[in-house]
């Protein structure tokens, strides 16, 4: 693996010139899969909500795919964590052939998170919601393949849902719904169930009647 760093006294990825030396040092080095990390801070000084803007850059992304290339690229999500996708225009991931998010499990500043796939031209996996941790001190780097919590009934669902609270994870609705394969708002009802049943508090927090329910699935 070659890195490759940039000054910043221009555009990067939209810079024609930029585009055209790195091809050529591509071909140099006999690339099969390149990887621009990230389109923020490689494109910086255009506007990412502009159509035309994004195309500056996304010829030539599908210049490189048509010469045999891989090409993969890291962006930054938007504020509404309901929506799929990279931030600005949508016309960002048009092209693409497959897309995944990354969906932190839990709060916590480490390299925990759920691999989902909200966008597959081929074959879709086997496993759409893949939960990864990088594993400490260790090097080089490995990352470990979580248990994949399978929810088949309500019950089942909420079994889930205690297990990934009482793992001390301050997880939105959204996260759950990911960890657990099932709709924002289906989680959002076997909460308030679950709440009403008393097993969990307001704050989504195990009561001791939670605790000892799931002490009894396991």
């Amino acid at each position: 693996m070659i890195k490759l760093s940039f000054s910043r006294d221009r555009e990067l990825l939209v810079d024609t010139e930029v585009q055209d030396g790195l091809e050529r040092y591509f071909k140099k080095v006999g690339a099969e899969v390149v990887i621009f990390d990230n389109l923020s801070s490689l494109c910086n000084g255009i506007d990412e909500n502009s159509s035309l803007d994004q195309e500056k850059y996304l010829v030539w992304f599908k210049k490189l795919r048509i010469k045999g290339l891989v090409v993969l690229y890291v962006d930054h999500k938007g504020k509404d964590a309901r929506r799929t996708g990279p931030r600005g225009a949508s016309k960002k991931e048009d092209w693409v052939s497959t897309s995944m998010d990354l969906i932190p499990y839990g709060k916590k500043a480490q390299a925990d998170f759920t691999i989902k796939v909200t966008k597959c031209r081929g074959q879709r996996p086997s496993q759409e919601d893949i939960h990864v941790r990088l594993k400490p001190n260790v090097f080089p780097m490995e990352w470990e393949i979580m248990g994949k919590e399978t929810v088949e009934t309500e019950l089942d669902l909420q079994v889930c849902l205690l297990q990934l609270l009482a793992e001390g994870k301050d997880l939105t609705q959204n996260q759950l719904a990911g960890h657990s394969n099932t709709s924002q708002s289906t989680v959002s009802r076997n909460l308030k169930t679950l709440i009403g049943d008393g097993y969990l508090n307001k704050n989504h927090q195990l009561t001791l009647k939670g605790k000892e329910f799931l002490k009894k699935k396991h």
